[in-house]
C-alpha cells in the first residue's frame, strides 16, 4: 500500500491557526476538563514545594520550596503522565465526543504510556541535536580540509533530527485515538512538502507559550501579597496555561491526522 501513498498539501491556514479555532469552539469543555487537571497539578506542586512562586528568592526563604533533585525529577515525571492523560482525554472525550469513563480518567492507561514514549522519542531527538551542536562547538579544526568537511557534514546531520521528527506529529493523534499507527514511511510521504507550514505552527505555538508564561512569571515575581490563596490562584493559572498549550498541540495533531486520512 505504501506505493499508493501520495504527498498531501496541508492547508496553510488550517495548519497554523486551525488548532485555536477548535479550542475556541470547545472553550467551555476546555475550562471544565482543563480545570480538573490544573487543580491536580496545583495540589501536586504545592504539596511537594515546587509551585510557581518558588521562582522568587524571597518566597523561597519564607515558605516551603524543595531543592531535592530526585523529588523534582519524580514529580515532573508524574506531572508529565498527568498531561498525557489530559491529552488522551481531550482527544477522545472532547474532540471525538466519546463518553467519559471516570475509571480511565484517573487511572493511567496503556495509551498514556505510548504517548509518553512518543514524547520521549522527541526528547531524544533534541538531545541528539544538542550533542551535535556541542561536538561542532568543541571540535578542533583538522588541517586536512577533506576530513574537516566530512566531519562537519556528518555531525551536523544530528541538528536536523528534531526538525525532521516534526513530520510525524500526527502519530500522537493515532495513538490517542487508539487506532493502528501507519508506518513512519507512509507518514513521511504524506507530509512531504509541508515542512515549512509545520515549522510555522510550532514556532507560533512556542512564541505564544513564551509570551504568556513570561507575562505570568513577571506578575508572580512582582506580587507582594503571597497569601495562601494567592499562591493557589497563581499556581492554578500557570498549570492551566500549560494545559492550554497541550490542548492547542493536541488540536493540531487531530487536524493533521484528519487531513491525512481524508485525502488518501
Amino acid at each position: 500500500m505504501a506505493e499508493n501513498i501520495q504527498p498531501i498539501k496541508l492547508p496553510i491556514i488550517t495548519t497554523i491557526f486551525g488548532c485555536y479555532k477548535v479550542l475556541a469552539d470547545k472553550f467551555k469543555e476546555f475550562i471544565s476538563l482543563g480545570s480538573i487537571f490544573a487543580v491536580i497539578l496545583t495540589v501536586l506542586y504545592i504539596v511537594t514545594g515546587q509551585n510557581a512562586f518558588c521562582i522568587s528568592g524571597i518566597y523561597r526563604m519564607e515558605h516551603f520550596c524543595t531543592d531535592n533533585i530526585i523529588l523534582f525529577a519524580v514529580i515532573h515525571i508524574i506531572s508529565l503522565m498527568v498531561l498525557c492523560i489530559f491529552l488522551r482525554c481531550w482527544y477522545q472525550n472532547i474532540l471525538l465526543g466519546l463518553p467519559l469513563n471516570w475509571k480511565k480518567f484517573f487511572i493511567p492507561q496503556k495509551t498514556d504510556l505510548k504517548i509518553m514514549a512518543i514524547i520521549g522519542c522527541y526528547v531524544i531527538s533534541l538531545v541528539i541535536a544538542g550533542f551535535s551542536v556541542y561536538l561542532l562547538y568543541q571540535r578542533i579544526p583538522n588541517p586536512d580540509w577533506r576530513i574537516e568537511i566530512c566531519y562537519f557534514a556528518i555531525i551536523s546531520l544530528g541538528v536536523w533530527v528534531p526538525f525532521l521528527a516534526l513530520r510525524f506529529l500526527s502519530s500522537f493523534a493515532y495513538v490517542a485515538e487508539e487506532i493502528t499507527l501507519p508506518s513512519l514511511k507512509d507518514i513521511w510521504k504524506q507530509t512531504s512538502g509541508n515542512m515549512f507550514k509545520i515549522l510555522l505552527f510550532i514556532t507560533m505555538l512556542m512564541l505564544l507559550s513564551v509570551i504568556l508564561s513570561q507575562s505570568l512569571f513577571n506578575k508572580i515575581i512582582n506580587i507582594e501579597n503571597t497569601s495562601f490563596f494567592m499562591v493557589i490562584a497563581m499556581e492554578y493559572l500557570s498549570n492551566l496555561l500549560v494545559i492550554f498549550i497541550i490542548a492547542c498541540f493536541t488540536n493540531y495533531c487531530y487536524l493533521q491526522k484528519q487531513l491525512l486520512s481524508e485525502r488518501n
